[in-house]
């Protein structure tokens, strides 16, 4: 799941300390520079009142923000291309399924999302959008339920052919991230910068949807140790006391993306020991990424 307090609670992760963690808030999200890039903006507002967002764009870059309607919920989103063939409540059906489940549809082009890390707080991304039509799908949720209340809504969008003459260029990243075909995460430079940075992350795959989530460990952490606690955990055998993932500092996300696709989030990382996590599933191998190796651990100095 994105929400990480609720992707140990799928595994029974015995890890209560860090679910309190990651409800007192996520500490790597950032918005100096690609709030100042000078892309235009478009704003995505979710809640009780429905799902506010544009339903006609031009093609280009854009400078996304998402928000909760309500200040004690958080929200999610991912513009999307849903397989054809859907009924409505179907498609929602299958986003929050992959959003708070995780569970990935055969089918599904997810172009890019992110989450609000706290409640009252907005989260930002840059995303291309080409020429084509697409649904934002987002839904609005309380930490405290850990999603049990979420509410997914979607709303068309149509993107044309660009006419504007402003000149735009892709962003300008100092953090590059290839999330890959063979379960991986390849993460240059390595160690990663302290400080407000602007990440590049691509699918480079065509045959997986991935997402990340990005936490903070202990100094001396592999991703052989995350993987080998994930596993007797996912087998219901966790270690007497506390495990790793109770020591993890909740950092940062950026939601499902599929083959082909890239988003471009900020994160401001203090020096330690992080790791970047996949817990997507696929349709009918209900085994997340992480377990077949999805786990990359890097220095910020």
């Amino acid at each position: 799941m994105r929400r990480i307090a609720a992707l140990f609670a799928m595994f029974a992760l015995l890890a209560s300390s860090f679910v309190a963690a990651a409800q007192e808030g996520f500490t790597g999200y950032s918005n100096e520079i690609l709030s100042k890039a000078g892309y235009p903006d478009l704003f995505v507002t979710v809640g009780p009142s429905g799902l506010e967002a544009p339903d006609t764009l031009e093609a280009g870059f854009y400078y996304v923000t998402l928000s909760a309607e309500v200040a004690e919920q958080v929200a999610y989103m991912n513009i999307v291309i849903p397989p054809a063939g859907l009924t409505d409540d179907e498609v929602n059906a299958q986003l929050l399924e992959a959003g708070n489940g995780d569970v990935v549809r055969h089918g599904w082009n997810f172009i890019g999302g992110t989450n609000t890390p706290n409640p009252g707080q907005t989260a930002s991304f840059v995303l291309e959008l080409k020429e084509g039509e697409y649904l934002i799908g987002a839904s609005y949720y309380s930490v405290e339920a850990n999603g049990a209340d979420e509410v997914m809504l979607t709303s068309p969008l149509t993107v044309t052919a660009r006419v504007s003459d402003d000149i735009q260029t892709v962003p300008e990243a100092t953090v590059k991230v290839e999330m890959t075909d063979e379960l991986r995460y390849i993460v240059t430079p390595d160690p990663v910068a302290a400080g407000p940075q602007v990440w590049e992350i691509t699918n480079t795959g065509v045959h997986h949807s991935h997402h990340v989530v990005m936490v903070g460990v202990p100094e001396g952490t592999t991703a052989e140790q995350i993987i080998s606690e994930a596993q007797s955990m996912f087998a219901g055998t966790p270690a007497a006391g506390p495990g790793l993932f109770a020591q993890f500092t909740p950092g940062g996300y950026a939601a499902l993306q599929s083959g082909g696709n890239t988003t471009w989030v900020e994160f401001d990382l203090t020096p330690g020991t992080w790791a970047l996590i996949c817990f997507i599933m696929e349709d009918g191998v209900f085994q997340p990424h992480l377990l077949e190796g999805m786990v990359t651990v890097f220095t910020v100095a």
